[in-house]
């Protein structure tokens, strides 16, 4: 934790004004409609035309026993059941014992705080710098990606842990001992650890093939790490849960189970169904304290999603953003270059029907977090397979033509128009 950290008990998101839902009727249709955490994924047109002991149909599925060392509480995992030739109740029992296993695999493999037994993650590796380890496949492709992308958000950890002692902080003036904005001795800390995150000979983490890596670290670094009581020099932090969702989603995948849609509450989601059935993603769009729910996109097919916010949709967010007494928000989007807080707009959205979330993460990534929206590279996206959607002067603005967008909200003055680039 921080150099001021503090505990904090049961600590409140503090509510935006008003968040509006759309009230259509889907007159004629049994439907089933979830809104899936900050995602906002809806399902339609869902019949059920038998119970069984465990009825067919659109089921959230739960991991059994101790959840605490798992990672499903980040998730809702939605599946239909009964649909193939297993009858609902056995196909229950056996995707249960999958996810569970699933979920537990994940928590300890990109665990950066916690050592288990026989598991090299990700605090295994900040506590063995310099030395050669065997990780597990799933966390060596998730760093191949950083490395690929020159993405060094990877080595911000120090950082990471700072940001989430302001985004604890009860009080605006305890919030701005951790700003590096607000805070000279912060901005000081700040440009001291940035010479060494910055710099590729004081810390990097080098693939040898094989799922083998070494957390190299530079003798300084270690010395100055020491001094100020920095454990980790490597953190997925906010973006974990991209990971996670693919390791979970290729675990369902792997085994054949297809038909169903896994969340986080953060903003990642996995659709694994490839059939033609139909599905809604809400759009929401933030105007100052405002949160309105702009639309729906209608989509079918696999897809990745990764929606960006700099405000929280779910009190599991507490430790990933700050709303400040003036109504302004600071959230976890560190620009690993200085380490600021930087958002480009507050709502952004891309999706792929062939990337992963990690892969989706890595092409939005300088995107959102940048001081402005940098259109050219958005308009770009479509050609490395990232489709967007997202809004501008309460216009839905989006690149994919085999999308559709209804329920368009138009209420007390405030209305939403969409505008495709295609």
């Amino acid at each position: 934790m921080s150099r001021y950290a503090r505990k904090r008990e049961n600590p409140p998101v503090k509510p935006v004004k008003r968040i509006e839902v759309s009230d259509k009727n889907r007159k004629g249709k049994l439907a089933l409609i979830v809104i899936l955490l900050a995602l906002g994924v809806t399902l339609i047109a869902v019949s059920v035309t038998q119970m069984l002991t465990t009825p067919p149909g659109w089921e959230t599925i739960q991991v059994s026993g101790d959840i605490s060392e798992s990672c499903a509480g980040d998730f809702v995992f939605l599946y239909l059941l009964g649909d193939g030739d297993k009858a609902a109740n056995l196909e229950q029992r056996e995707i249960t014992q999958l996810y569970t296993q699933a979920a537990a695999d994940a928590f300890r493999m990109f665990h950066e705080e916690k050592l288990f037994d026989g598991v090299h993650n990700v605090a295994y590796l900040n506590r063995h710098p310099n030395e050669e380890v065997e990780i597990p496949a799933a966390l060596y492709a998730a760093f191949s990606l950083f490395e690929e992308s020159g993405n060094r958000a990877l080595y911000a950890a120090p950082l990471y842990r700072e940001y989430v002692g302001l985004f604890m902080s009860e009080e605006d003036w305890a919030a701005k001992m951790y700003d590096p904005n607000q805070s000279q001795e912060q901005a000081d800390y700040f440009r001291e650890v940035l010479a060494f995150t910055t710099d590729e000979n004081a810390v990097s983490l080098k693939l040898l093939g094989n799922n083998r890596v070494k957390l190299q670290v530079s003798e300084a670094y270690l010395q100055y790490a020491a001094e100020k009581e920095i454990a980790a020099f490597i953190d997925f932090y906010w973006m974990k849960n991209a990971f996670v969702a693919d390791y979970l989603a290729d675990a369902m995948i792997g085994s054949g189970y297809t038909k169903g849609t896994i969340s986080s509450f953060d903003g990642f989601s996995r659709n694994l169904d490839g059939s033609d059935r139909s599905y809604e993603l809400n759009i929401f769009n933030r105007e100052k304290d405002n949160i309105f729910l702009a639309g729906a996109m209608s989509y079918s097919g696999v897809k990745s999603f990764v929606s960006l916010r700099n405000y929280p949709m779910s009190d599991l967010a507490v430790q990933l953003y700050y709303r400040w007494a003036d109504g302004s928000y600071t959230s976890c989007h560190i620009d690993p270059a200085d380490g600021l807080s930087k958002s480009a707009i507050n709502d952004f959205t891309g999706y792929s029907r062939s990337l992963s979330c990690g892969e989706v993460l890595m092409s939005l990534y300088g995107i959102f977090v940048a001081d402005a929206l940098d259109m050219d590279a958005v308009e770009n996206l479509p050609q490395k397979g990232v489709e967007t959607v997202y809004c501008q002067n309460r216009g839905i603005i989006t690149s994919d033509p085999a999308v559709k967008i209804s329920g368009l909200y138009n209420k007390d003055g405030v209305s939403y128009t969409w505008l495709s680039t295609k």
